[in-house]
């Protein structure tokens, strides 16, 4: 006990020391980029919470429709932790709590696991020293937060050994406690763990015929139980996402995979080799944090001492662990110094890997970066390590040369050090916890509005002015983003000029943005327009600003220090505007004029000022053959056209009744739409499903 405490204060002062300056500066935190969404993935559960509302949907961002935060990275486990904390010292306090905390618990849980399995304390403590500091864990430390919560994986491979190797149950309960610690950090190793274990166990019952009897399979159905009692309530919103929605799945398998060289080249936060090592990282596909491998001189050579030295059948499955990670590692298909291309009967071609088959996996192609998986390697070859050094130790057990224990310990701190200047990441990046006077001001004003911030996505440090000033953003940032929280911004006139840099009185609508867009702003409870300036170029700008003179037309307020031109949106009366919903494919341009398939159904949104009626007119042409279209308002039917597929034709809808409001104008085709992949003689390969296309709607 006494020299775990001692194990424990060390992890402590070596991860002050190697994070360097992160503890020690009280307005600045460490990374940037995805460390300022964690920063508001904590304020958003504290915020929730407190509200009694559910932290896993948020009407804060992409308002006003909202966001699904079930399948984002966030880390549930880590966010309520910080509850407390960010009530005790702030939110910047919280976080770099919880940070430094990842880096001491790591080290001292795989410290544990090593110990346990390899029976020497001093190698373990290296073991451990390799988990906690291991580039992988820095290059994460930039700013992903969930993936850096690696201190559970050591303990719920202790408790997984120890339920196998021991007749007490509670480490059957301990394996599913540390099991939900992971998946509630990042559901990421939930997914590598599940696997972990099946190796495992397949490895086990192979291997030690006489462990496999009825009461290992009992804790083992203890251990998947009680995980699966505790973890339901936590995963149910997650599942029903993956059941119901398709936009979770999507690539990143190739660019984010592991470069094999990566595993042989220092880290590019090395104070002294990043000069040497930047050009040869430049070739990797993915970025930083994603291709940071390095396994380390040291760790290699003492695990494959233990490799060549120690035939246990233990040492071989963590070896067999290590290659297996390794391979999961480089993805679908090999990289080295780049993606490797080869030539065969003078076609180009790649090398495939067995990640092939295991990303068309629903569940697992959640895990779409493959070089995670390094976590795994990593924990596997600082058990080799502790194997290996151990072995170096036992060259010199002899009690009777007193000189003995004093060379161990010299071996000790040569191979400790050697992995703390391999791994060397210091002085540590840091991003500055200011933020500018303009968001203290407004978060002052009792009103409840919204802002439009240009750019509107991917600005996750916007999300972290949020937990200032507390007001709803219409863009925002979510690592997968429902369709709909997109087709707002994508559909809404004026908030779509804004998002893509294009007027949208290039669409199918036929509206004046001078006479509709405060209405439209009014409408959504915008108060401010802010540009950020240094985040676009020339060009974005000068649309940006024409386009808010010619719709907005109120001066701008500029904040030259702080690069933001801001425009408030005054309340005036609304004047009637028309909006794309649901059901509309991409925009087109058919000679000159912009055109929108529909599916079978598509609406419109039209808003009112009072209760009055109008005409609503389009042009139409039907897919393929003539199709009925009927128009319903407010789900009441309206009219039904016959609309040809040799031409556009002019449709009208008269005295169409529209309530103050939101009203809905919906075009149903009953005839249903069709692909042009599935009819032979177009030989076409557009997958969309299409029945008429729409030009010109307008109301009058």
């Amino acid at each position: 006990m006494k020299f775990s405490i001692v194990v424990l204060i060390a992890y402590t002062i070596l991860t002050l020391l190697l994070t360097y300056p992160v503890a020690f500066s009280p307005n600045e935190f460490p990374g940037h980029g995805d460390a300022f969404w964690f920063l508001w993935d904590f304020w958003w559960f504290k915020t929730s919470l407190f509200d009694i509302s559910s932290p896993y949907y948020t009407y804060y961002i992409f308002y006003p429709n909202g966001v699904s935060l079930a399948s984002s990275t966030i880390t549930p486990l880590n966010a309520i932790v910080s509850i407390p904390l960010q009530l005790a010292f702030g939110l910047i306090g919280a976080y770099k709590i919880i940070w430094i905390l990842s880096f001491i618990l790591s080290g001292f849980s795989a410290f544990l696991l090593v110990r346990y399995l390899v029976g020497d304390s001093r190698a373990a403590f290296v073991s451990g020293l390799i988990f906690m500091v291991c580039p992988y864990h820095f290059a994460h430390a930039l700013g992903h937060m969930n993936l850096i919560s690696i201190q559970w994986i050591p303990l719920y491979v202790l408790f997984l050994v120890k339920t196998i190797n021991e007749n007490n149950r509670s480490n059957a309960f301990l394996a599913a406690l540390f099991l939900f610690l992971n998946a509630t950090s990042c559901y990421y190793y939930l997914i590598y763990l599940i696997l972990f274990t099946a190796i495992y166990l397949a490895y086990i019952l192979l291997s030690y015929k006489d462990i496999c009897h009825l009461k290992t399979i009992r804790k083992i159905g203890i251990m998947i139980l009680s995980f699966t009692i505790i973890f339901m309530p936590v995963a149910y919103p997650v599942i029903k996402e993956m059941i119901n929605s398709k936009y979770i799945y999507y690539g990143g398998f190739v660019e984010y995979s592991a470069d094999f060289l990566g595993f042989f080249i220092p880290s590019v936060f090395h104070p002294i080799f990043k000069d040497f090592v930047s050009p040869i990282y430049s070739n990797f596909t993915g970025n930083a944090a994603e291709h940071t491998v390095f396994a380390g001189y040291t760790v290699i050579l003492l695990a494959s001492l233990a490799i060549i030295k120690i035939k246990t059948k233990d040492v071989k499955f963590w070896a067999l662990s290590s290659v297996t990670f390794l391979v999961l590692s480089l993805g679908p298909i090999l990289h080295i110094n780049g993606i490797v291309k080869i030539c065969l009967d003078g076609y180009e071609t790649y090398i495939p890997l067995p990640y092939v088959i295991l990303m068309q996996i629903p569940v697992v192609s959640l895990t779409r970066v493959p070089s995670r998986w390094t976590v795994l390697l990593i924990l596997s070859l600082a058990v080799l390590a502790g194997y290996g050094l151990k072995h170096m130790f036992s060259r010199y057990n002899d009690s009777r040369q007193r000189n003995n224990e004093n060379k161990i310990n010299v071996i000790f701190i040569i191979v400790s050090c050697l992995v703390i200047f391999e791994f060397l990441a210091i002085p540590y990046l840091m991003s500055s916890s200011d933020v500018p006077p303009f968001y203290k001001e407004i978060a002052a004003e009792e009103e409840d509005f919204a802002l439009l911030e240009v750019p509107m996505l991917w600005q996750s440090d916007l999300m972290y002015y949020q937990t200032i000033h507390g007001k709803r953003l219409i863009g925002g940032y979510a690592s997968r983003i429902p369709e709909n929280s997109i087709n707002f911004l994508i559909m809404a006139p004026l908030i779509n000029d804004l998002l893509n840099f294009y007027p949208s009185d290039k669409d199918i609508l036929n509206q004046n943005l001078a006479d509709v867009g405060p209405s439209i702003m009014n409408y959504y409870n915008v108060k401010y327009i802010i540009l950020h300036p240094d985040r676009m170029t020339s060009d974005q700008l000068e649309f940006a600003k024409d386009t808010l003179h010619r719709s907005i037309n109120v001066e701008p307020t500029v904040y030259e220090n702080d690069s933001m031109i801001v425009y408030e949106v005054f309340r005036e009366p609304a004047n009637p505007f028309i909006q794309l919903k649901n059901g509309w494919h991409g925009l087109e341009d058919w000679d000159s004029t912009p055109t929108r398939w529909m599916e079978n159904e598509a609406t419109i949104m039209i808003y009112s000022d009072e209760n009055r009626t109008a005409d609503l007119s389009f042009k139409a042409r039907s897919f393929y053959y003539p199709r009925n279209l009927e128009i319903l308002i407010n789900d009441i039917p309206h009219i039904c056209a016959k609309v040809p597929s040799e031409s556009f034709v002019v449709v009208n809808a008269p005295t169409i009744r529209l309530n103050e409001g939101a009203n809905i104008v919906r075009f149903h085709v009953p005839g249903g739409c069709e692909r042009p992949r599935d009819i032979t003689e177009l030989n076409n390969a557009d997958p969309r499903c299409l029945s008429v296309a729409v030009q010109n709607i307008i109301i009058y």
